[in-house]
C-alpha cells in the first residue's frame, strides 16, 4: 500500500487545491521507441493526448497533439480508481521486451505511483477502471487537435505504364498552432532513418466462399522531381495544407489498376527547432486507387 500517495489523492477528492493544482495521471502505449502514444489528465481536468503513429498504421489518421477535458464526476472517480489501485496493486506481470506495453503513472502531493502490465485483456483487467475512462476523454479530445499532421496523396497524371508517378502529397495541419515538420523532399530515405516511400499493391479482389491470398506491398522511395536544394523543415500553419511536388518510380508490371498511399517516417532529432515546435512521427496517407494507363 502506497500510504502517502493515497493520502495525498484522499485530499485531492476532497477538493485539496494544492494537491489538485500539480496532480497528474498518465497512460501510456509503448510498442517501440518510434511508437508512443501518451493520454494525461491534470487536476483541472485537461486531457492531452500526443500521438507519434497511428494505431494499426491506418491512413488518414493524423498524429500530434490533442486536447480536451473530462468533466468533474468523471475525473473524480478516475481519482477514485486511483486510489484503490494504489492501495492494493496486482502483482507484478512479466512482459517480454517485443510487447506492447501499457504504463500508467500518477503524481500527487509530491508522490509518485506507477505500474506496467503488457497489453493483453488480463493483465490490464485491474487497470480499466482507469484506462476506460481515459480511452474515453482521448477520444473526445482527437475532436480538437492543437498540432496535428496528416496526410493526403495527389496523383495528377495517374500512374503511367512506364511505371513514373508524378505526386504532390499535401501536409494537413488540421489544429489551432503550427509546427515544423520535416520537409518530405529532403530526408535522407535511408533504410530505418527517416524516410518518404511509396506503397502500392494490386487491389485485392473478394470473390464470395473464398479467401484472397495476401500479397505484400511493394515499396519504393519517393524524392523531390529536380536537383534544387529543399530546406531540411517545412512551416504547417494552423489548418494549413502544404503541398510538396515527388516523383517515384514504380514496377507495374501487368497491373490494370494498383492501390498507392504515401508513409512519412520522421522520428529523427529534436522535438522543437530553435524553440519553436517541431512535430515528429509517422504517418500515412489514405489509399488512392487509380488505374494503370
Amino acid at each position: 500500500m502506497n500510504d502517502p500517495f493515497t493520502a495525498a489523492l484522499d485530499r485531492a477528492l476532497e477538493g485539496d487545491a494544492q494537491v489538485l493544482d500539480g496532480l497528474g495521471i498518465e497512460e501510456a502505449m509503448l510498442t517501440s521507441s518510434r511508437w508512443d502514444d501518451r493520454i494525461a489528465v491534470d487536476g483541472k481536468g485537461v486531457v492531452t493526448f500526443t500521438s507519434k503513429r497511428p494505431s494499426g498504421d491506418s491512413g488518414a489518421l493524423p498524429i500530434g497533439i490533442f486536447r480536451g477535458k473530462m468533466e468533474k464526476n468523471d475525473l473524480l472517480a478516475v481519482i477514485r480508481s486511483l486510489r484503490d489501485l494504489a492501495a492494493s496493486p496486482p502483482p507484478p506481470s512479466r512482459a517480454e521486451a517485443y510487447e506492447t506495453r501499457i504504463l500508467l503513472s500518477a503524481v500527487a502531493g509530491g508522490h509518485q505511483f506507477g505500474i506496467g502490465v503488457p497489453a493483453f485483456p488480463p493483465a490490464m483487467a485491474p487497470l480499466q477502471p482507469i484506462l476506460r475512462p481515459l480511452g474515453r476523454a482521448m477520444s473526445l479530445a482527437l475532436q480538437h487537435p492543437v498540432r496535428s499532421l496528416s496526410l493526403r496523396l495527389e496523383l495528377p497524371k495517374g500512374v503511367g505504364r512506364e511505371g513514373r508517378v508524378s505526386a504532390v502529397l499535401h501536409l494537413i495541419n488540421g489544429g489551432t498552432e503550427g509546427f515544423w515538420v520535416s520537409n518530405p523532399a529532403a530526408v535522407s530515405n535511408q533504410p530505418e532513418r527517416e524516410r518518404m516511400q511509396l506503397v502500392y499493391a494490386r487491389p485485392i479482389v473478394f470473390t464470395p466462399g473464398v479467401a484472397p491470398i495476401p500479397v505484400p506491398p511493394a515499396k519504393t522511395l519517393m524524392s523531390p522531381p529536380d536537383a534544387e536544394p529543399r530546406p531540411r523543415y517545412l512551416w504547417v500553419p494552423p489548418k494549413g495544407d502544404v503541398p510538396v511536388p515527388l516523383v517515384a518510380t514504380i514496377d507495374t508490371g501487368d497491373a490494370n489498376e494498383l492501390v498507392l498511399r504515401a508513409e512519412l517516417f520522421a522520428e529523427e532529432g529534436e522535438a522543437t527547432v530553435a524553440g519553436q515546435p517541431r512535430l515528429k512521427g509517422t504517418v500515412f496517407s489514405p489509399d488512392v486507387k487509380v488505374p494503370v494507363k
